[in-house]
């Protein structure tokens, strides 16, 4: 069951693009073409899926740099974060899980 329209894929990757974009910080990377590709590879895995784990899903192939960018770029989306509106409107449009539709959206506790 699906509860939500799940995001356009052209706005996903838009949004992946700004999350992992350079801050004026120095952190982040701009993505390539073929690592754009690739993310939409991963994509089309995960909504094929209906979210169940897989181990392409852990990407590997994506390079040790731009995987620790995409693990950091998690931090942005905690509240008061650069990413805190996608966030929000993430949360807004969920009442339950759009893949399992078993419950609401939580919090994802970072370790």
């Amino acid at each position: 069951m699906q509860n939500i329209t799940r995001p356009d894929r052209h706005t996903a990757l838009d949004e992946a693009k700004e999350a992992l974009r350079p801050t004026i910080h120095g952190n982040g990377h701009d993505l390539t073409d073929e690592q754009v590709a690739q993310l939409s590879a991963i994509y089309d895995v995960y909504d094929n899926g209906l979210g169940r784990p897989q181990a392409v899903l852990e990407a590997t192939g994506l390079g040790e740099e731009l995987e620790q960018v995409i693990h950091d770029a998690y931090s942005h989306v905690q509240e008061k974060g650069r990413l805190s509106d996608l966030r929000s409107r993430l949360k807004q449009a969920a009442v339950r899980c759009p893949y399992c539709g078993w419950s609401a959206p939580f919090e994802v506790v970072l370790p």
